[in-house]
């Protein structure tokens, strides 16, 4: 198997998805902020936000890369642990 198909390969097993996010702007952006939030199917909270500079007026595109592996240090008797569980999860930004 070639490397590249093994590296796909790899991140279909360790759960990396790449998340594409396309924004417009007609009058363009002071800086700001990027919130993205997963709407996983067990109902815990999973997100996260970046800055973001301030933009000419434009179109955008960015990608975020998100490894959906259970925590190796969450401990279930003492926190609530995201386990991404196989299902479609819905991503929303503001």
């Amino acid at each position: 198997m070639a490397k590249e198909g093994l590296d796909d390969l790899m991140d279909i097993i360790l759960g990396l998805f790449i998340i594409d996010i396309e924004y417009s702007s007609e009058n363009g952006t002071g800086t700001g902020e990027l919130a993205v939030a997963i709407h996983t199917v067990d109902g815990i909270p999973v997100g996260t936000s970046f800055l973001l500079e301030a933009q000419e007026p434009g179109t955008y595109n960015d990608s975020i890369q998100l490894k959906a592996v259970p925590d190796p240090d969450c401990d279930p008797t003492h926190d609530i642990c995201e386990e991404w569980l196989p299902s479609q999860y819905t991503v929303k930004t503001g």
